[in-house]
């Protein structure tokens, strides 16, 4: 017995200790800084960390060191359930604001204080406060000092509420206004998976190097996370946005992480061409509850090779009224991505970034530094001139021009405090970049008054140098599969020695490595068969053969004889060739869905080959031509399907539809249940299909628009019709209503028969097949009863060629379906206005009895 009582002593002195350090109601949030009104937005939030004891707060208090405020409730009680926060708003709140209404959770416990404000005069924002909460013995439960780094509207939360609340167990919130009266934002979640970016030796990659980031993937969260998924993509574009078409590379993580364990995850991205690479790394986990630190961003400048870019030209001493300038010269032979590079005079320690927007230098182009806008410039010269922000003042007597790339590696420096005066107005010209820049020969004063700015210099050319210029200027070069493919060039000599006969090489890129290597030949033209003299020029426009459907990326290559200076006499370029009309269809189309479900369109291509639809289009309107083309590279295969749609809810309502075979695009167009209009456009602009459908052909409240036969006009209103398949629609499968029909040979041939259309997806339609002698043939077309009456004329004076189907779905003028019995088939053939053929053919219309 003086033992039992010896335990329970000891119990109820532990369980008192217990109290003590760890109560039972803690402080969980303080917001001191809101972004409205402090009189009614400040909010103090409580947490009952029991599992299964409520408390009273009658006579509890809340406020600071100088005052305490008793808290009252505001219409839903006192009593705090087990694990239930408590949210106790500014009396000001309920009648003055309404900032965290929709933010709190029904299951919160609302509750207010008694005085004007918390403690003297609200929370301050100029100076730490430290919030006391007293329960109604008088004893302080729980007390907290807040901090003041927070920006306003971010409050400090509680991280675990089972430890006390000194400062380590506190941080600023995640989240703008908070999280009232739920779990807080810094709170360790029961499933959270983060990325962390590892002990990376250097965010710098030599030109041509490998860059392999080390990841370490983190388990964060309570329980043990497995299914994960690394993707990282690259800002190709330079938009700032990262798309799916920008993922260039994704792996699962095979691994299953207990709590708080971790691993690295070492990735090989690849050899990165030299210039600024902007990243995002992404780790994906279905089960994720806090996404916030799923992902990275971070760039990667790749160094260019040193003299790569060369400064051809320096005009220090403008005359009046003109600004400073510098230009530089891609030498590189292959284009460069300008982005985020330094410029600076002597002072290389205040270097200012240029090229914010990216510019693409072509081999041998120009591009132009300017103080400000040179004056009296041509027009050619403004998309090449950057105008500098802080232009360093060039010293007149000699200095320093300097280029970095992004790497912050000198690329280009020129001192031209050694080479000669120039008079005002008149630039400092590189006449040859074979030498060191240097060199005093490697120099000379313009011949022109105000330089020559973008273009080539006007000092000592080369004997023999022919430059191709001009690449097409709507690069690429958009040409519909109907027309030629021309591509217009620019021929100039800017040697000294006139320039005879030569030849254009035209090279295609078909392995895609970037380089143009002889087997890649596909075209030879002579050229020039006149000389061109000394500082002339000429246009010629060349005619490529054989080019198919798509992309192709193409080189020109001037080849004249001796000549000097060969690596301008290449331009790049690419032609994106369209496809003929018809070369993909479209094939259903589901404009009135049920709610809640995706409209969509089914395309079909019936040809032998594979269609790529990268940069295809899909509108209801020719306007839209341009806007939200197909960037991810898709293509649809030889007699299959490609449905497009706005709403990856497809997936989920379709879920047998295999995920290859669709395509979601958020500039899907919004289709009309009335009726509208759809083109699909290919890469060239081209218009390959288009229809203008009205609600009155079939296919509302959830059944889609189908296509009957593929090979038939799809403006033709009697080829679509409504699907009659149990589900309402066939996406990515054959529709429910096509037609197989094949001619005999006879004049007139009448498949099936008999026909009954009763909407069960079996010969509901009636497909009568002409076929004549003519290619210029017109027929007129009857239907008869079994008493010899027109009930319906089908086709009058239509031109059917040689072969034609028309389909008939049994209904009369005013769209009634016929009763069931026999019918007459009549049909006459002319040419040139002359009856050359009528027959007749009985058939018979039926219906399941």
């Amino acid at each position: 017995m003086k033992f039992l009582l010896l335990f329970s002593f000891i119990f109820l002195v532990l369980f008192s200790f217990v109290q003590t350090v760890f109560p039972q109601v803690r402080l969980s949030e303080i917001m001191f800084d809101p972004v409205g009104s402090e009189y009614t937005d400040e909010f103090i939030e409580i947490y009952n960390r029991s599992l299964s004891d409520s408390i009273n707060l009658s006579g509890w208090k809340i406020g600071d060191e100088k005052s305490l405020d008793a808290v009252t409730e505001a219409g839903s009680g006192l009593v705090l359930a087990p694990g239930q926060y408590g949210l106790i708003l500014d009396p000001g709140y309920f009648t003055h604001s309404t900032a965290y209404d929709s933010r709190i959770p029904p299951g919160a416990l609302i509750l207010t204080i008694t005085g004007n404000s918390f403690g003297s005069g609200g929370l301050s924002n100029s100076k730490p406060e430290t919030v006391y909460l007293v329960n109604a013995a008088g004893d302080t439960v729980d007390a907290y000092r807040y901090t003041l780094d927070n920006p306003p509207g971010f409050s400090d939360e509680k991280i675990n509420m089972n430890q006390n609340s000194n400062t380590n167990n506190w941080k600023n919130a995640l989240i703008l206004n908070g999280t009232p009266g739920y779990l807080n934002s810094v709170a360790r979640r029961t499933q959270d998976v983060a990325l962390i970016a590892a002990d990376w030796d250097s965010l710098q990659v030599r030109n041509g190097g490998a860059f392999s980031p080390l990841f370490r993937i983190k388990n964060a969260g309570t329980v043990s996370a497995s299914g994960m998924n690394l993707a990282v993509y690259e800002d190709k574009d330079f938009n700032e946005e990262f798309e799916t078409s920008e993922i260039i590379f994704q792996k699962a993580v095979p691994e299953t992480l207990s709590a708080e364990d971790s691993l690295a995850l070492k990735i090989n991205l690849g050899k990165l061409a030299p210039g600024l690479h902007r990243f995002k790394a992404v780790l994906n986990w279905a089960s994720d509850e806090n996404i916030r630190n799923n992902f990275l961003l971070f760039k990667v400048p790749v160094k260019f090779l040193p003299h790569s870019l060369l400064f051809s030209e320096i005009m220090y001493r403008p005359a009046a009224g003109s600004p400073e300038w510098v230009e530089i010269k891609n030498v590189s032979g292959a284009a460069v991505r300008l982005y985020r590079w330094y410029f600076s005079d002597e002072n290389t320690n205040r270097a200012g970034e240029v090229f914010r927007d990216p510019v693409r230098l072509q081999p041998n182009g120009y591009v132009v530094l300017a103080q400000s806008e040179i004056p009296d410039a041509p027009d050619s010269l403004r998309s090449r001139e950057i105008i500098v922000p802080n232009w360093p003042t060039l010293n007149n007597s000699g200095d320093e021009v300097w280029l970095f790339d992004p790497a912050g590696a000198p690329i280009a420096q020129t001192d031209y405090s050694i080479q000669p005066l120039t008079p005002a107005g008149f630039s400092l010209e590189r006449m040859e970049f074979a030498i060191d820049q240097a060199d005093s020969d490697a120099w000379g004063v313009s011949r022109i008054a105000g330089g020559t700015p973008g273009s080539p210099n006007s000092i000592n050319p080369l004997f023999v140098d022919g430059v191709l210029d001009c690449a097409p200027e709507n690069d690429p070069v958009k040409v519909y599969f109907k027309d030629s493919v021309i591509v217009n060039f620019l021929f100039k000599n800017e040697g000294r020695r006139k320039i005879g006969e030569s030849r254009v090489k035209i090279y295609e890129d078909r392995n895609q490595n970037g380089a143009f290597e002889p087997e890649e030949q596909i075209q030879e033209e002579s050229f020039c068969s006149e000389t061109l003299n000394p500082g002339d020029s000429v246009n010629c426009s060349v005619y490529l053969d054989g080019l198919s459907s798509g992309k192709h990326s193409l080189s020109a290559f001037w080849e004249v004889r001796e000549e000097q200076n060969p690596a301008d006499n290449r331009v790049s370029f690419f032609v994106w060739r369209g496809f003929p009309e018809s070369a993909v269809v479209l094939n259903e189309v589901m404009y009135d869905p049920r709610p809640g479900r995706p409209e969509w369109v089914e395309l079909f291509n019936p040809g032998a080959e594979a269609v790529s639809l990268q940069d295809w289009l899909i509108c209801d309107t020719r306007k839209a031509l341009g806007k939200g083309a197909f960037r991810p590279p898709s293509f649809i295969l030889p007699e299959d399907f490609k449905v497009l749609t706005r709403d990856s809810s497809f997936f989920t309502v379709y879920p047998d539809v295999d995920k290859d075979h669709v395509l979601v695009d958020k500039n899907f167009p919004t289709l009309n249940n009335s009726g509208d209009s759809l083109f699909l456009i290919d890469l060239s602009g081209a218009t390959i299909d288009s229809l203008v459908y009205r609600s009155a052909w079939g296919g509302q409240n959830g059944r889609s628009l189908e296509r009957i036969r593929s090979g038939n006009s799809t403006a033709d209103s009697t080829n679509w019709s409504a699907s009659v398949a149990e589900s309402g629609c066939t996406p990515a499968a054959p529709n429910s209503i096509l037609l197989h029909t094949e001619a005999s040979g006879n004049w007139l041939t009448i498949a099936p028969d008999p026909f009954s259309p009763d909407g069960d997806g079996r010969d509901d339609f009636v497909t009568f097949t002409i076929q004549t002698k003519f290619p210029t043939a017109v027929a007129e077309l009857k239907i008869f009863d079994s008493v010899g009456r027109e009930i319906r004329r089908l086709l009058a004076n239509q031109p059917v060629g040689s072969r034609y189907e028309c389909i008939w779905d049994g209904r009369d003028v005013n769209g009634k379906i016929l009763p069931m019995g026999i019918y007459i088939a009549y049909l006459e053939i002319y040419v040139n206005q002359r009856k050359q053929k009528s027959t007749k053919k009985v058939f018979v219309l039926a219906k399941r009895m």
